[in-house]
């Protein structure tokens, strides 16, 4: 049985160790999923978007709004035999700081996009949304979305004199994603 730990004494951040909620289980999911693959995509070391990873970038927060769409369209579910089933979230607490200032802006608004969903009301309930929960999300996709859009406008300068700041980013890291 897992330990439910909210806040989290050891973290930084006061968030919970997980969920009740399917839902948000599976949506924090997808956003550990997303930090991880801008954290590791080639456009992390650099000052540039590369196109590729523009494209993915545009495809996870799309996941995260098709989601969000397919919980939103499914029944309420009664499960008292089940509830409460506290389900833990492995999260990427500190994400090792990367070169590019834009990826590293939208990856700071993932985890509080995430963060906010683990500790919403939403997630003391078996399934769903509930109403301000899901605005909120749908912000936070809608923000994620205008700064993807604008990503490819940060690499305009050179930074001669101040890259590289850290090193070229290694896959031999373990990621919860």
């Amino acid at each position: 049985m897992v330990e439910t730990v909210c806040p989290k004494p050891e973290s930084a951040r006061p968030v919970c160790n997980g969920t009740y909620n399917t839902d948000v289980l599976t949506l924090a999911d997808r956003y550990n999923r997303f930090i991880a693959e801008a954290y590791l995509s080639e456009s992390a070391s650099i000052h540039h978007i590369l196109d590729a990873d523009l494209a993915r970038f545009n495809g996870f927060n799309a996941q995260v709004r098709s989601a969000q769409g397919w919980i939103n369209i499914q029944p309420q579910t009664d499960n008292p035999s089940t509830y409460p089933r506290f389900q833990e979230i492995n999260s990427w607490d500190s994400v090792p700081t990367i070169e590019n200032d834009g990826l590293r802006t939208m990856i700071r608004g993932l985890e509080i996009a995430r963060d906010e969903l683990i500790m919403c009301q939403s997630s003391r309930i078996g399934s769903g949304l509930l109403p301000k929960d899901n605005d909120r999300l749908t912000a936070n996709i809608d923000r994620t979305q205008a700064l993807i859009d604008i990503v490819p406008d940060y690499d305009g300068s050179d930074y001669v004199a101040t890259t590289p700041l850290f090193p070229v980013l290694s896959r031999n890291v373990t990621i919860q994603a």
